[in-house]
């Protein structure tokens, strides 16, 4: 029952002119019911109904939409984004009315086409990801390493104070990441 309240909260056409629409513009321009100034606060996803109500509002509120910038930003940046064609050349339309069947309903995923903006950018986002997936590689060797350094030093205690070894037996019998 809430979550068709809620549906029908968001697709009110009085305060959201032609709702089953992508508009983004009723966001950004004066002559919609759903403009608010200043720009540089609106829109905002803070008091959506999306989010619940009260205290048993959604709390990752804030990371959503911090995330949320940052992540279109970037895409944005980097690519063109644009519908897929089918075999004849026509756009692959994004149906607005297909969903799954659970308590969390979400759309299903469609199709769309992510084009560079230009070579220099296609490259630049190389370079990031190596760069990112270089410095996620050295994070966990070194926490394979702490790891392992600190499971030695645990066995060395064990040896040294043999009254607490099946303490740290049961502690130190636990499988290590990254198969040290």
């Amino acid at each position: 029952m809430l979550l068709t309240v809620n549906r029908a909260f968001l697709r009110n056409p009085v305060k959201y002119p032609d709702p089953e629409n992508f508009r983004p513009e009723r966001w950004l321009e004066p002559g919609w019911p759903s403009f608010q100034e200043p720009l540089t606060q609106f829109p905002t996803i803070n008091g959506m109904t999306s989010f619940g109500w009260g205290q048993r509002a959604c709390l990752g509120q804030s990371v959503t939409r911090d995330e949320t910038i940052v992540a279109t930003g970037a895409l944005l940046w980097g690519f063109n984004l644009k519908h897929k064609k089918d075999a004849h050349g026509n756009d692959i339309p994004a149906s607005i009315h297909k969903s799954n069947s659970l308590l969390i309903v979400k759309p299903d995923a469609w199709d769309m086409a992510f084009e560079p903006r230009s070579n220099e950018r296609a490259q630049s986002m190389r370079n990031m990801w190596a760069d990112s997936e270089a410095q996620d590689m050295r994070e966990r060797m070194d926490f394979a390493k702490n790891a392992r350094v600190a499971r030695e030093a645990t066995i060395d205690i064990t040896a040294s104070h043999p009254a607490d070894q099946d303490a740290v037996m049961v502690e130190s019998s636990a499988p290590m990441a990254f198969g040290a």
